[in-house]
């Protein structure tokens, strides 16, 4: 695996050099084949070491999953933000309220990739 990391919404990618170096199944994610020069999130994920080879005429390898820390703890804070600013309603004018409520609901859709 190469020390290549991106994140693509709430997914991390990790780049495999060269799959048969691959012994077991990275927990939290899935084994994609895809395409060389395409992205791996629009790759097969794999069930089995069996299926390598199997998708793709150039075939590139990659572990897809595992919701990055990052994104995890920003959907902590936001939720804790969202309940507080909800549960002390009273105390903020309207507009304060409108404002922080639609930045951390916009938010939350952004990063979670859902309508709220």
């Amino acid at each position: 695996m190469t020390d290549e990391m991106r994140e693509s919404r709430v997914m991390r990618i990790i780049l495999i050099d060269d799959v048969k170096n691959v012994q077991s199944f990275k927990s939290g994610y899935e084994l994609v084949e895809y395409e060389a020069g395409t992205d791996p999130l629009g790759g097969f994920c794999l069930m089995g070491f069996d299926e390598v080879g199997m998708f793709c005429t150039n075939p590139k390898y990659a572990f897809v999953g595992g919701k990055s820390n990052m994104f995890r703890d920003e959907i902590g804070n936001l939720v804790s933000d969202l309940v507080m600013l909800i549960e002390a309603e009273d105390c903020y004018n309207e507009t304060y309220y409108n404002s922080e409520y639609k930045r951390i609901t916009e938010r939350l859709a952004e990063i979670g990739g859902t309508e709220i």
